[in-house]
């Protein structure tokens, strides 16, 4: 009998596939301790869960299937794009998170074509406020004004694109400026501060505008992972107690 797997597919994993066991219980959210962290302030900290569950009525017990559950987020969990307290999941479902997408795969076969098909499944995986973003006049640029934690969903953007370029920021006094090679962070720089604590300096910024120039990124000074560099951003935020995005003008994801 073919191996059938249960998948989770998503480029903010690596891998991008990660397998579910049955029996049991897997946990979504910005918390960096959730079996899946997912670091976006439009993610609540324990956002949702995927869960084993039996089907089957009067004490009998089915096969079972996976099922995922929102946990009373702010946001809300879609799937199919529709919004769900809790939904019975079925091969192909696409669930959005925030700005993140993820799919759920029932996979027989060799798990390794369908890391491959995971490749070219997802284009864009962040689906940022559009509002917010406003197309500039310089060819290869977007820009526009951030609010809440719209900056790190474009990091993230960068990130998981791969993307090369140089993304500048200012906020009151504050400006400085993040460079991209192959979506790994090379140089940063706010004020005086250079390398990881300039980045988290402009990741920490709720209020501001933002260009990002598409192209070289120039020299390099420093590697650092964004997916990384997010999380701690998130975990700075969360101690700090964080800005509320309805307070702060963020339009909530979803």
């Amino acid at each position: 009998m073919p191996m059938v797997s249960h998948c989770l597919v998503s480029p903010v994993f690596s891998p991008s596939v990660r397998i579910l066991r049955r029996g049991r219980s897997y946990t979504l959210g910005r918390d960096p301790g959730s079996d899946f962290p997912l670091p976006s302030e439009h993610v609540s900290r324990r956002h949702a869960i995927v869960q084993w569950v039996r089907e089957g009525e009067g004490g009998q017990r089915g096969e079972g299937r996976f099922a995922i559950r929102d946990l009373g987020s702010r946001n809300g969990t879609r799937v199919n794009g529709a919004l769900i307290t809790e939904h019975l999941l079925a091969d192909g479902d696409s669930i959005w998170i925030g700005p993140f997408q993820l799919k759920y795969r029932v996979y027989t076969g060799d798990i390794g074509n369908l890391l491959e098909e995971a490749q070219s499944d997802f284009s864009i995986t962040t689906d940022l406020p559009r509002a917010t973003l406003e197309q500039t006049p310089r060819r290869g640029s977007l820009g526009g004004r951030f609010a809440g934690g719209e900056l790190l969903e474009i990091c993230q953007l960068i990130g998981l694109n791969e993307k090369d370029g140089v993304l500048h920021v200012q906020a009151g006094a504050e400006q400085g400026l993040l460079a991209f090679r192959r979506g790994q962070l090379i140089r940063a720089r706010c004020g005086e501060l250079r390398g990881e604590e300039a980045a988290l300096r402009l990741l920490a910024l709720t209020d501001g505008y933002f260009e990002f120039l598409a192209g070289p990124a120039g020299e390099q000074e420093c590697v650092l992972a964004v997916e990384g560099l997010l999380m701690e951003a998130a975990r700075r935020r969360d101690e700090s107690g964080g800005p509320d995005l309805r307070q702060a003008g963020a339009r909530p994801a979803g």
